[in-house]
């Protein structure tokens, strides 16, 4: 499983592009002005400890970011989702839980709103080892609750030592999620969900034997 370093751990997850000012036209001479926002974790207090963020806008301009986190006192990793209106401040609606998602997060947002969550589910994971796989979480649109945990659970799509998801939603119920393929150290595998996620079925391999390691 990775646990993805493209830079350092941060402190703080500062989202930006919260608030685009400018014109509607296209002009060299407008001004264009981002504004951070340093997020919040469901505790209450600036999050931290977390990585990695994904972020998309769904169909109604909500924006939705996801982030990893790893708390180094108790040793526990998951993932928290928050979410707003465009221009607004991101608020949190609560914590992945680590049965159904442990890292490697990664979202999408159906033409409907549907919001997919494609991540690697810990089971026994132990200082980096263990066994895990991927997995994709859903909400229905419109009913992103504060709490992640009742939107329904993690489909598992390939249980074998499997890790780093990524997901695109194409339309109102098709899904595609691509993975590493742990048992096959050069393997890339996409499989595919036609009812919203809730149930999956493999459709390609991504990588051609030849281009194997």
């Amino acid at each position: 499983m990775r646990i993805r370093r493209r830079g350092a751990v941060v402190a703080s997850l500062t989202i930006a592009a919260t608030i685009v000012a400018g014109t509607a036209h296209a002009d060299s001479s407008d001004p264009i002005a981002f504004t951070n926002q340093r997020l919040v974790s469901y505790t209450g207090v600036q999050a931290t400890n977390v990585f990695e963020p994904a972020i998309k806008v769904g169909p109604d301009g909500t924006i939705y970011t996801a982030a990893n986190y790893h708390d180094k006192l108790t040793g526990v990793r998951g993932v928290e989702l928050w979410s707003a209106p465009f221009g607004t401040a991101l608020s949190s609606n609560g914590v992945i839980p680590p049965a159904r998602g442990g890292q490697d997060v990664d979202i999408a947002v159906g033409s409907k709103g549907n919001l997919y969550d494609g991540t690697t589910y810990l089971q026994s994971l132990n200082n980096g080892t263990g066994s895990y796989g991927v997995g994709v979480g859903a909400c229905p649109a419109g009913s992103i609750p504060t709490n992640m945990s009742s939107c329904y659970g993690q489909q598992k799509v390939d249980a074998s030592h499997t890790d780093r998801p990524w997901i695109a939603a194409d339309g109102p119920s098709t899904v595609y999620l691509s993975y590493h393929d742990g048992s096959q150290s050069g393997q890339i595998d996409v499989a595919k969900s036609t009812d919203a996620g809730h149930t999956w079925s493999s459709v390609a391999e991504a990588v051609s034997p030849q281009l194997r390691n």
